[in-house]
């Protein structure tokens, strides 16, 4: 049997053109290969402008876009350019009254999937280059994630934390918001490692991702930075760094109360706030949370000698 038969996809495409006729014509072809491919089938969405173009697809969700360059709003590379910077995770296909190599290799070389000449275009063809987008992009995202994740304890690394509190710090702005970051090292990682060993020190890492994630919002961005360091940043209206970090560490003191532990885990926090009317920059930000951490941990030197551990049996 036919692999493709075997499988029963939807795709929800979103067609920018404004030439009706155009628009017209490849719903013919997506509705002539649904008839003879029984296991595919559509949601078309219509649209004339780029502006009518990135508002809806704020609003619904789509697998797969079609592209014109030329639109009454906007035109050549540069359409596509900013829709794609308002939506980097679709997968854009170009439609294009022009077969042009060297617009096609810029296209692609900026993020496009394929770049299609209308007056080739069929059923077949307009399928094909859809699958193959789609399954192209899913396959950069995961890759792209794994770049951006740690591995141990699922959160963001350094990287990953860099690349999406920038964006997290254009759209606080933008919406006259406050940011709110916190930075922590445990303090009493060395001493785990040194007594219990390396896997206790993996707990504890994991613990203290675990408690950040029930700290803080999926929307928020959590991150181990590196070693036994990890961050948070998140956007807020009306909480302030010392509300979230009196609730972490009341989720912290939850979680040394549970019976049976094998060591307490101590953590160093500092905390840097951005408002609208007093906006940092994203290392401005690090460095005043950072410093603050490090003032913090002096004051608990030597609060860790007093832990006593038991090691595993």
């Amino acid at each position: 049997m036919d692999f493709l038969g075997m499988l029963n996809l939807n795709y929800r495409i979103l067609v920018v053109e404004d030439n009706i006729a155009d628009a017209r014509l490849i719903e013919e072809y997506l509705s002539e290969f649904m008839i003879i491919n029984e296991y595919f089938t559509y949601d078309l969405t219509h649209v004339q402008t780029l502006k009518d173009a990135i508002a809806i697809s704020r609003k619904q969700k789509f697998d797969i876009v079609l592209l014109d360059l030329s639109l009454p709003d906007s035109l050549c590379l540069e359409t596509f350019q900013l829709f794609h910077e308002a939506n980097p995770e679709l997968p854009v296909i170009i439609l294009s009254g022009y077969d042009r190599a060297e617009m096609e290799i810029r296209a692609v070389q900026e993020g496009a999937q394929d770049y299609l000449v209308k007056g080739s275009l069929n059923g077949n063809l307009l399928f094909r280059s859809m699958q193959y987008a789609i399954e192209r992009q899913r396959l950069l995202q995961e890759l792209h994630a794994l770049s951006l994740r740690d591995e141990l304890t699922g959160l963001y690394n350094r990287r990953g934390f860099m690349t999406l509190a920038e964006q997290q710090m254009k759209n606080a702005r933008r919406n006259g918001e406050y940011l709110v970051l916190l930075f922590l090292d445990l303090d009493n990682m060395k001493t785990i490692n040194d007594q219990l060993g390396h896997t206790f020190g993996d707990i504890a890492l994991t613990e203290t991702a675990g408690l950040l994630q029930g700290t803080f919002r999926d929307s928020d961005i959590c991150a181990r930075m590196g070693g036994d360091e990890f961050a948070a940043l998140a956007i807020t209206r009306n909480e302030h760094a010392t509300v979230m970090k009196s609730r972490l560490l009341d989720n912290l003191a939850d979680l040394n109360k549970n019976p049976g532990r094998q060591f307490e885990l101590l953590f160093s926090i500092g905390t840097a706030e951005s408002t609208p009317a007093n906006s940092s920059n994203l290392q401005q930000l690090i460095d005043i949370a950072d410093a603050a951490m490090y003032r913090e941990k002096k004051l608990h030197k030597g609060e860790n000698s007093r832990q006593s551990f038991r090691r595993a049996a």
